[in-house]
């Protein structure tokens, strides 16, 4: 069994963190153990605590937020994950960033043009480090996917149609995204 960190910066209700607590809590319990990485007490929070899983509170704040790495890293840690699920892009950066400085794979998911829209302050020094760190990046819907500051070959297309393939062939009547740890069974994106 793997352990997957499941991290998003907001509490909701929306449709990032209705995927977010779909896939936290959903994945096979044979295969993936889950771990949910939330900034505090809400939607989110409430709605993954409901099914059993106790929430992990990583607060955020500001531009640049040591305290949030620094969680990140020690729920990665404590939690020896194997693999970091974020979604949104301040969850992603900083997702990519822990990831990178504990040795643990990235992907993130981007759900819709605020999360890559504005002029934020630091905003290409947060794509580096995304492209650094995350090892593929899922884009809900083709327009996302056309961002140039990604690289190509870590951009997947997907929808908010997360789940895990009983068995391990390839589907044949609709693209995916196939991701695995090392040998295991691998978990797919489908794409519909």
């Amino acid at each position: 069994m793997k352990n997957i960190l499941h991290v998003i910066d907001t509490t909701g209700p929306g449709g990032a963190e209705t995927v977010f607590v779909q896939l936290a809590t959903c994945l096979d319990a044979h295969k993936w153990q889950s771990f949910a990485a939330v900034p505090g007490r809400g939607w989110v929070y409430d709605t993954v605590a409901e099914t059993g899983l106790q929430p992990i509170v990583t607060p955020c704040s500001g531009s640049f937020d040591l305290r949030y790495l620094v969680a990140l890293c020690r729920a990665i840690r404590n939690h020896r994950i194997d693999l970091v699920q974020t979604h949104l892009f301040t969850a992603s950066v900083y997702g990519s960033l822990a990831g990178t400085l504990c040795g643990v794979p990235v992907v993130s998911t981007f759900h819709g043009r605020p999360d890559l829209a504005g002029s934020e302050r630091y905003r290409a020094l947060k794509f580096r480090i995304l492209r650094r760190g995350a090892r593929k990046v899922v884009f809900v819907s083709e327009s996302l996917r056309s961002i140039e500051r990604l690289e190509k070959r870590r951009c997947l297309l997907s929808t908010c149609n997360h789940r895990e393939q009983q068995d391990t062939s390839e589907p044949r009547n609709n693209p995916s995204v196939r991701l695995s740890l090392h040998d295991d069974p691998p978990m797919y994106f489908n794409c519909y």
